[in-house]
Formats: structure tokens, sequence, C-alpha cells
């Protein structure tokens, strides 16, 4: 897992708290205004997303391509990913633990934490060795994590993250939706002009500066944002591209990368079991980036970007939002609104 997610860049931590981030979120500069709104909402408003045909995937990575024509129908996307209030909610009515809270709870030496937390360095010998500035952790949780003395108090419009594939997923049954297939992800990420690419350092939350010693915060935040700080795209989602990487449905068939990326983790000593190839390791794909992905080191801040993330492991860089199939706009059974609240 480690390997898989030092491909996807190192894992920013900046201003959750605790010994993992450098408190500094959000206080660098005025910033872009963030609707908090949004975050704190209980039910969580959705955007319809018109179906049709259009082309899918990068020629940039393995992985990404070939850019090819694809089509969907009509669907409804949560305007912005799901929160920690909005998580906190779900947990509420349905007592619901997470992976990491079980595997937190499981003491034997067999369980290990499943959570990848960043620690900043102040400098490195080099970015060949990832462990000089992330670890897994088995004190990470969606309720702390960064850790053992972080915590989500005051952070309610934040993105939740730390959670793991079938966490989002039980999430998105409880109010009647599903994750988004990678095709209506990109689809709604493609509408209109998609701005926040790696280089557009105010259309999204991305990292600037020298990576992973220093995110100099030039959007306007040094790790992670709340959700609705950065201009939507003309669908009115935010934040399709950076904050954090979400999670879909589908499980990654890529270019036969995966278990090339989490064998070589095991010589750091990141992880205690080693995975002969993909096929033995469920993963699902995750896009658009995140708050780490930096123009000298990930540069994954793409419509079409992609990478696999292991079922059963979670990271602070990681996060979800959902989609409903409910009829449309101008339907018979919709509603004459493109922005509406669905769900519970």
């Amino acid at each position: 897992m480690l390997g898989v997610l030092g491909v996807l860049g190192a894992l920013g931590l900046d201003g959750l708290g605790g010994s993992g981030g450098s408190g500094v979120s959000g206080a660098l500069g005025p910033g872009p205004r963030c609707d908090v709104g949004h975050g704190a909402s209980a039910t969580p408003e959705m955007v319809w997303v018109p179906g049709g045909a259009f082309e899918m995937g990068d020629p940039l990575e393995p992985g990404e391509a070939p850019s090819r024509a694809v089509e969907t129908a009509g669907f409804w996307m949560d305007r912005t990913e799901v929160t920690n209030a909005q998580f906190s909610r779900f947990v509420q009515a349905t007592g619901y633990v997470s992976e990491a809270e079980r595997a937190r709870q499981d003491q034997t030496a067999t369980r290990p934490g499943v959570v990848s937390v960043f620690r900043q360095p102040e400098s490195v010998l080099g970015r060949e060795d990832t462990s000089q500035w992330w670890a897994i952790s088995r004190e990470a949780t969606w309720r702390q994590p960064a850790g053992d003395g972080s915590s989500i108090k005051g952070r309610e419009a934040y993105p939740v993250v730390a959670v793991t594939y079938a966490d989002a997923s039980a999430y998105a049954q409880w109010l009647g939706r599903s994750l988004p297939t990678e095709i209506q992800w990109e689809r709604a990420a493609r509408m209109g002009a998609t701005a926040g690419n790696v280089g557009d350092k105010a259309a999204a939350n991305t990292w600037q500066g020298l990576f992973p010693v220093l995110d100099a915060g030039i959007d306007g935040h040094a790790g992670i944002a709340p959700v609705g700080c950065y201009a939507p795209n003309e669908m009115g989602i935010h934040d399709l591209i950076g904050n954090v990487w979400e999670l879909t449905q589908d499980v990654y068939r890529g270019s036969g990368q995966l278990g090339a990326m989490i064998a070589s983790t095991t010589t750091a000593g990141a992880i205690s079991r080693s995975r002969a190839d993909e096929r033995a390791v469920g993963a699902h794909v995750i896009k658009g980036g995140s708050f780490l992905c930096s123009e000298d080191y990930c540069a994954r801040a793409r419509a079409g970007s992609r990478q696999p993330l292991e079922d059963g492991m979670a990271a602070v860089h990681v996060g979800f939002r959902t989609v409903s199939v409910a009829p449309g706009p101008g339907s018979e059974l919709g509603t004459s609104k493109s922005r509406v609240a669905i769900g519970q």
C-alpha cells in the first residue's frame, strides 16, 4: 500500500492538528473564500449532470491511456465532497464503526493499521524513499486523521478522510445512493471548463513549493481545505480537481503496476504483507488528485488521472462523494431544478 501512495504523492496533512501537521492550513494570505455552509449541511446538495458522450482518459501516464469515446446517462452528484459533519451524522444514526477503528481495536500483530499519515520532514535525502515523510498508523481514524493528538473538532466542513472503500460505500448506501463510476466522475469533471489542473494555482487546492518539505500555500491553503473554498466548475460542483482524491465504485484494472508498487514497499518496513500481482489485491479507482499534488512530484490534479487504492486501506488525502440515478430535471418524476437535496 505504501508504494501505491508513494506513487500518488506523499500524504500532506498540514493543518489537521497533532504531530502530523504544521497547523497552518488556511493561514497564508486571504486565500479563497470558503462557503462552509456546504459542509455543515446535514443533507448534501446534489447537482444534475446531463448524460452524453465525451473523450475519457489521458495519454500522460500508464493506466490513463488511451483516450477513448464513452457515454453515460445523466445522474445527480454531490456538489461537494462528503464532509466530517455529514459522515458523523451517518455514524450517529447507524452506529457504524469504520475499518480503521476496527483495526485499532484489534491489538493482534496480524491486523496492521490501515491509515497512511504524513510526517512533514525538515529535509529529505532524495525522494525515492517515501518513508522519510509518511507511515501507516494504527492510531489514525476518520475522527483523528493524523493519529493520537489530532481531531476533527472545528473541522466539520472539511472532507472526511481516512475512510476505506467499504466505509464510503456504507455511507452512500445509507442515503440510497452509490459511489460514482469512473465514467460518471470524469463526465462531471470534464463538463464545461475544467478548472484546477496543477499550475492553475487559483483554481484548486494543490501543493505549491518544494515537496515534501514546504507547501507555500499560494492557493490559500497549505494542506487540506474545507469544501466549497474554490470556484466550482460550470456544473456548480466543487473540488473535483484537488483537495482530496475521490473513491469510485470501479475496480482498478490498469497497467499491472499495482502489485509491483505494493511489493516494493515491504523493504521499507511499512507493511508486513506482499502481493504477487494486482489480481491478488482488491483495489478501486480514485480520481482527481489532491492537496499534495505538486508540479514537480505528483502532477495528477487532472480530470483524466486515476490511481488504485487498495481495499481495506485509507489515507489522509482520499475522500469521496456520492451519486444518485434518480430522475433528472424535466422528467415526469423529477424536479424542475438542477440542484436539489436528495437523501435522508
